[in-house]
């Protein structure tokens, strides 16, 4: 039997979430669920006291629709979104924790192997909100995350993998159900470098599948004076048969939308034409950002060696023509659309694997088991500026750069303050992340207020030192030179749950057996 690399690679995706992982003989292996799907839907079904996540969730929506949650990845680091059932509130991380929680049970039950361990992808532009609720949902499962990877970045290590001797620009468009990525990557042997990024977070094939939603709507509410979006039930079997439609559309010129509701029957012809001119304004989008990461990087379409699809949505003819018409030739889909982040993660596992057996090659060691063939090594940068709001002269606020986006992981910096008055024994901190001057137009990722300074003088000195990690996670402390002192700062993010409410949290989802 041979060695597996101990670390597994997962993509917890939008629409949906898959695991994988990499053996001694180099072979990429997706893991199935126990529905035999190596796709699992990112849906969890609360019915009682048990927890439902993926096919199950997924086709009970048309039923229970109250109690299906689906598509949370664009909330994940909104601490103000809350699912409640039974009396109990579950954050994005929570979700996400029990959607984890499901890939590692059916993996271990395929592999026989604990998933104790692993690569999670995210979104390249996740800022440090979404990247530590990622975190967090790992924490929750009971995961130990070695790295979160871009999830272009990943893709392209699945690519690289493929087509190994492609050097050069390398484009990754990145469309999935719910979220849109392009990345720009330069690859030179074994290393692969980000060189731009931009996406959307609510960009995605899910938003192709509501005009759909709505145009059928209309037309059932011009024949028959009543709306099926205001059924819960209605909706969701409108949902689960517009994705049909969209997938049916992509072979065909033509196809079908029916719905029975409110006692008719209505059924509509959609030809192709008229999806991709739903769609026209969400493609310009997806043009529009790519665009934006070329020019970034002051080059063009011309001078791209590879650009891959990755993302199901990208098999949409309109995608498709819109790369070929941009670069010249059809975008290259070699690796499986869905399955491209998945393998890459999984490289990226082995890599670490690797590294962690052997960490000086060059020394005296036992030879690794977990020797990966071919590797590469990404190199990922910072998506967003990070900034400081401050003061002006005249008393307006502003935000400071601190680190520029596109700078390479890990990154750190450091700010000065001096003290504005004797005996000024704190200081207020707002960081933001964002590419406006105007802090309402950033992000705000957390704020909080430094005590304990000594009484001084006016004018004296404090250092804020700031990084952040491989993962693209902030980390803030403070160093007081005149005291020689140095304290960690815990920036405080809006609402948020105690260490007690969130160990309890953590058992609550230990205990329950995700089905």
């Amino acid at each position: 039997m041979s060695e597996t690399f101990p670390i597994f690679g997962i993509d917890l995706g939008t629409t949906n979430s898959a695991i994988a992982r990499v053996d001694d003989r180099n072979h990429i292996e997706v893991l199935p669920n126990q529905e035999g799907d190596r796709l699992t839907p990112s849906a969890v079904l609360f019915e009682g006291e048990s927890l439902y996540v993926g096919n199950v969730a997924a086709e009970a929506s048309g039923h229970e629709g109250g109690d299906v949650v689906r598509d949370v990845k664009r909330f994940i680091g909104d601490e103000h979104w809350l699912w409640e059932h039974n009396d109990i509130f579950y954050t994005p991380s929570d979700i996400h924790a029990i959607i984890l929680k499901k890939l590692a049970q059916d993996a271990e039950q395929y592999t026989s192997i604990p998933v104790k361990d692993a690569v999670i992808s995210v979104p390249a532009y996740f800022n440090d909100l979404q990247r530590k609720a990622t975190l967090e949902a790992a924490s929750l499962a009971g995961i130990r995350v070695h790295r979160l990877i871009n999830e272009p970045t990943a893709a392209a290590l699945a690519y690289g993998y493929d087509l190994p001797d492609e050097d050069g620009l390398q484009l990754v468009v990145d469309l999935g159900g719910g979220t849109f990525d392009v990345t720009l990557l330069q690859k030179n042997g074994t290393t692969l470098d980000i060189i731009a990024s931009n996406g959307h977070a609510r960009l995605g094939g899910k938003d192709w599948d509501d005009r759909l939603i709505h145009y059928f709507s209309v037309d059932f509410v011009t024949h028959y004076g009543v709306d099926p979006l205001d059924d819960p039930i209605a909706y969701q079997q409108l949902q689960q048969r517009t994705r049909s439609t969209k997938h049916a559309l992509s072979r065909r010129n033509k196809s079908f939308l029916s719905l029975s509701h409110a006692g008719f029957q209505h059924q509509l012809q959609i030809d192709r034409e008229t999806f991709e001119s739903l769609g026209k304004p969400l493609l310009d989008q997806c043009k529009a950002l790519c665009d934006l990461v070329l020019e970034d990087a002051n080059t063009s379409w011309a001078a791209l060696q590879n650009v891959f699809l990755v993302g199901g949505a990208t098999r949409m003819p309109s995608i498709q023509a819109w790369i070929t018409n941009a670069w010249g030739k059809p975008g290259i889909s070699t690796v499986n659309p869905d399955e491209a982040v998945v393998k890459g993660a999984a490289l990226e596992a082995a890599r670490i694997a690797n590294t962690q057996h052997n960490p000086t090659p060059h020394a005296q060691a036992e030879p690794s088991p977990y020797r990966l063939k071919g590797s590469v090594q990404a190199r990922d940068i910072t998506n967003h500026t990070l900034g400081i709001v401050v003061l002006d002269s005249l008393g307006r606020s502003f935000v400071d750069t601190l680190l520029p986006r596109h700078t390479s992981l890990p990154a750190s910096t450091q700010h000065v303050y001096y003290t504005a008055y004797d005996n000024q024994v704190s200081v207020t901190i707002q960081l933001v992340e964002g590419e406006s001057k105007l802090p309402e137009e950033c992000v705000e990722i957390g704020s909080c207020e430094i005590t304990g300074l000594p009484p001084r003088p006016a004018g004296q000195r404090v250092e804020l030192h700031l990084g952040y990690d491989l993962n693209g996670a902030l980390s803030v402390e403070l160093y007081d030179t005149g005291s020689n002192t140095s304290q960690r700062v815990d920036l405080q993010r809006g609402s948020h749950r105690t260490a007690t409410e969130t160990q309890w949290m953590k058992r609550q989802l230990q205990s329950v057996r995700v089905q």
